[in-house]
């Protein structure tokens, strides 16, 4: 646990307070998967998401990457870098050759992450965060020195778990607490080289660099405070784990919320609202589980996209689509009718019931064996013999039968 305040030194009081929105990256974490779900995303020759494909992935955004329009490559981006990985460590996206593709193959198969209540998936990203191996951003200058990204993500988030909440905390003083409990928590060899009494220091361990002593000193402590302080005004603001406290328009300090339930409730269809239009408008209003937004990406056309509300729109080509992947008509209206909790407007269920028995006129099936005969004589005579009849199934026409599958 964290030692005592020292006597004597003033509480900080920051002049604002900034929360984190957890359900603005969430909701982008979602609409990155469900482009990918929809799309074959190509990736170039280096393994990484080409321009062409961010652009298409940033439009989408809830919150568009700002460094895209500077980025050589995708991990020069930042957020889209930082959603790629996390969806990568959730198991929710894999490489496959020159592809990225949803590890789910089948479309109608919604993975359980998206049901999960906020909380839950807010935990569940930062355990992902601390799995990434690499820089999640430009590759910084201090990389150099073979950095350990992975393991210093797990001390930051561990100490993060010690400090108690609604106390407001200089990042310096966290970054003392992280080092007094490992102090090569980043730098394999930040203590050798804290003890070196020599003023040139080599390393030949995890790779070779050489430089003074003091420069490398300095350079590994400067890596650590920015490594630190990012991870607290980045991801661990965005999901909601801290609030940050500003004096004019720099922040000083951080705190954990004092609510467990700060980073938001569970979203449930009972919080958030599914509701019905009779133009065939479907809007889904506050937190709507992600969940329910993969089940209307199925079947409806999405319109339009921001943190409390999503609106999409009914069609007979999007309910073919969705029938398509993989989900009936009954299971629509049954979808509707429970996400709003009330009867579908008559024009809409009518439409859905015609729409679905158009659709259902003709049926291709797959891996179905048929038996054609000269004539319908000779199709009874075979159906009446016991070792050919019992393969029959039933008649499709006089001459045509289907076989059955044993």
């Amino acid at each position: 646990m964290p030692g005592p305040v020292p006597a004597g030194a003033p509480p900080i009081q920051p002049e604002s307070v900034r929360q984190g929105a957890p359900a603005l990256l969430l909701r982008d974490l979602y609409l990155y998967w469900d482009l990918v779900r929809r799309n074959e995303v190509t990736l170039v020759q280096s393994g990484l998401v080409g321009k062409r494909w961010l652009k298409a992935l940033n439009q989408v955004l809830l919150l568009p990457d700002p460094g895209l329009a500077g980025a050589r490559t995708e991990k020069e981006t930042g957020r889209l870098y930082l959603l790629r990985q996390l969806l990568h460590r959730l198991k929710l996206v894999e490489l496959r050759g020159h592809r990225l593709v949803c590890s789910t193959q089948e479309i109608a198969s919604i993975p359980a992450f998206w049901s999960l209540s906020q909380g839950e998936q807010v935990d569940a990203c930062l355990e992902a965060w601390g799995q990434v191996e690499g820089p999640l951003g430009p590759d910084p200058e201090a990389s150099r020195y073979y950095p350990r990204y992975a393991a210093a993500r797990r001390a930051v988030l561990a100490a993060l778990k010690r400090v108690p909440a609604g106390i407001w905390m200089d990042p310096a003083d966290f970054l003392d607490r992280i080092q007094n409990a490992d102090p090569n928590f980043l730098f394999a060899d930040h203590s050798d080289v804290e003890n070196y009494r020599g003023q040139w220091y080599h390393n030949y361990g995890s790779g070779y660099y050489s430089e003074r002593t003091r420069d490398l000193l300095r350079a590994f402590e400067q890596a650590e405070a920015g490594f630190v302080e990012s991870a607290l005004s980045g991801i661990f603001f965005q999901l909601g784990v801290v609030e940050l406290g500003y004096q004019g328009e720099g922040w000083i300090a951080f705190r954990r919320p004092r609510d467990p339930s700060a980073a938001g409730p569970r979203p449930t269809m009972d919080d958030g609202k599914l509701i019905v239009q009779p133009n065939f408008q479907v809007m889904a209003m506050g937190p709507v589980s992600l969940g329910t937004l993969a089940h209307l990406d199925l079947f409806a056309e999405r319109e339009r996209a921001d943190q409390g509300v999503f609106e999409y729109r009914i069609s007979r080509e999007s309910v073919y689509r969705g029938q398509q992947s993989g989900i009936d008509a009954t299971e629509i209206i049954q979808f509707l009718q429970g996400g709003s909790q009330l009867d579908l407007p008559q024009n809409v269920l009518r439409s859905l019931e015609e729409w679905a028995a158009r659709h259902e006129r003709i049926v291709f099936r797959t891996g179905v064996s048929l038996l054609q005969a000269a004539d319908g004589a000779l199709l009874d005579r075979l159906a009446g013999e016991g070792a050919i009849g019992r393969h029959l199934a039933r008649r499709l026409s006089p001459e045509v039968a289907l076989i059955g599958q044993d």
